[in-house]
């Protein structure tokens, strides 16, 4: 009795690709019918917040148009605030120059010293 098993190279490939073919198709049924379970958990959660998705969507443009609005206000407002800072920095500029009040108030202040003493160097004089 001759009990001789025999291998080829091209039937141990064979093989291999047979059983990788089964794991494959293993795989993708395996991958298939998770995905059908998603699909499925989608569509049931789809038909329980269909009142609440269309509710949202009928919402959508005027969501958009307010904040158009709030947008222009902001805009406004904004070019509202830039008008009363420069005006604000010529306020301040206009205190603080020598021309302005700033500048009086020292000149007047020094004019009212210049005279005290003057006064008080005569009053001296006479001591």
């Amino acid at each position: 009795m001759d009990n001789e098993i025999t291998f080829t190279l091209r039937g141990l490939l064979v093989g291999t690709l047979l059983v990788l073919s089964i794991f494959a198709v293993v795989f993708l049924i395996v991958l298939i019918l998770k995905l059908i379970k998603t699909i499925s958990k989608v569509n049931r959660i789809l038909d329980e917040q269909e009142d609440a998705i269309n509710d949202t969507l009928e919402e959508m443009p005027k969501i958009a148009k307010n904040a158009s609005e709030t947008l222009e206000n902001v805009r406004d407002i904004s070019d509202v605030a830039n008008d009363v800072v420069s005006d604000v920095g010529g306020v301040v500029g206009t205190f603080t120059s020598p021309e302005g009040p700033a500048g009086v108030i020292t000149a007047v202040a020094s004019a009212v010293v210049s005279v005290i003493q003057i006064v008080r160097e005569f009053f001296d004089k006479d001591k």
